[in-house]
């Protein structure tokens, strides 16, 4: 006779779910009284002299002048912009703070803060304080392989999530066959899903797929026909880098149809270790390429390490041209801090 689920339990779990509800207890108690509040969200990696977090500021300010108080995650970049916006404006200021082992401390804007350990308990009071959300820019560049994954953080996600996954999975009947994503977060208690995707990430996967040196095409097929156990997946020893090309004005407003010089055919001419993935062009009639979305390309090098590939992706960059071209230049920063503190 099998266990019920709950009887496997273990003593470390249990406590844990105490921990879950006293967090959402505290929660409840600490922003029961907000009133109407807009979340804003954006990268944490946005600079104070950057345009973007004048942006965030002037936001959060129209916000308060209009009623409603302003909630973000409580960390620098722009998330700061926008509590700083609000109290200056005299407004509510709220910073939904999660602990994690590599990121800073909640920023001195935040009048009314609430710690959470566990990552979907704040994406909860995210869903039940704000009445919209403000999305600013993030996603704008990548790096592999990352300092932070460890051999012994890989090996507890695959004791822990991964393989947890797929037999849940199996169990119920639904034996999974493509490409699952997991979008993890270290945090004290480990690492921690976000989210999953039944697809490639992106601009992950620009920096992924160019370090596999076996075939993709034999690689999904074995994952189709059932014989992925038999079949080799081989990544190089290298590194990778990804810097995104934006348009000015991503994601709120951005002009489309500008013209985009530096390439042949696509491709940056003489880089054999560059490619340039589109991912928000277009072609005139008269075979002009042009911008048509908002992160526009992703300009991708790889090297023997990662210092190299993220100065060959910037160096590359550089050579792309369109009006008002947006990048961020401190894409793969916290992973070479990384990397030095363990030499």
């Amino acid at each position: 006779m099998s266990q019920s689920p709950i009887d496997m339990l273990s003593i470390r779990e249990s406590w844990r779910m105490f921990r879950i509800l006293a967090e959402i207890v505290d929660g409840f108690e600490t922003l029961s009284d907000l009133g109407p509040c807009v979340s804003i969200f954006g990268s944490a990696r946005v600079k104070p002299e950057n345009p973007l977090y004048a942006e965030g500021e002037t936001i959060a300010k129209l916000l308060v002048e209009s009623g409603y108080g302003v909630i973000t995650g409580g960390g620098p970049g722009l998330m700061e912009a926008g509590n700083k916006g609000a109290t200056e404006a005299g407004g509510t200021s709220v910073g939904l703070h999660i602990q994690l082992p590599h990121e800073q401390e909640c920023n001195k804007y935040v009048k009314i803060r609430s710690d959470y350990r566990y990552f979907f308990l704040r994406k909860l009071m995210f869903v039940k304080y704000a009445l919209a959300y403000v999305v600013m820019p993030g996603g704008m560049g990548t790096i592999a392989p990352n300092p932070y994954y460890t051999p012994e953080v890989a090996a507890e996600c695959m004791e822990k999530i991964f393989l947890p996954t797929i037999k849940a999975m199996n169990a119920e009947g639904c034996p999974f066959k493509g490409c699952l994503y997991f979008g993890l977060m270290l945090t004290p208690d480990g690492p921690k899903v976000i989210e999953y995707n039944c697809r490639f990430g992106d601009p992950e996967t620009q920096v992924v797929l160019p370090l596999l040196e076996s075939d993709l095409l034999k690689v999904m097929t074995a994952c189709t026909e059932g014989t992925l156990a038999d079949t080799e997946v081989r990544f190089s020893d290298g590194a990778a880098a990804c810097v995104i090309l934006a348009s000015g004005g991503y994601p709120v407003a951005y002009e489309k149809g500008k013209p985009i010089t530096g390439l042949v055919d696509g491709q940056l001419p003489d880089e054999p270790n560059v490619t340039v993935y589109h991912s928000g062009t277009a072609i005139t009639e008269d075979g002009q390429l042009v911008t048509n979305g908002g992160r526009v390309l992703g300009v991708t090098a790889t090297a023997p390490g990662l210092p190299r590939a993220i100065s060959i992706a910037y160096e590359a960059a550089e050579h792309i041209r369109f009006d008002k071209l947006h990048k961020r230049t401190d894409i793969g920063m916290r992973a070479l801090k990384a990397l030095a503190e363990k030499q």
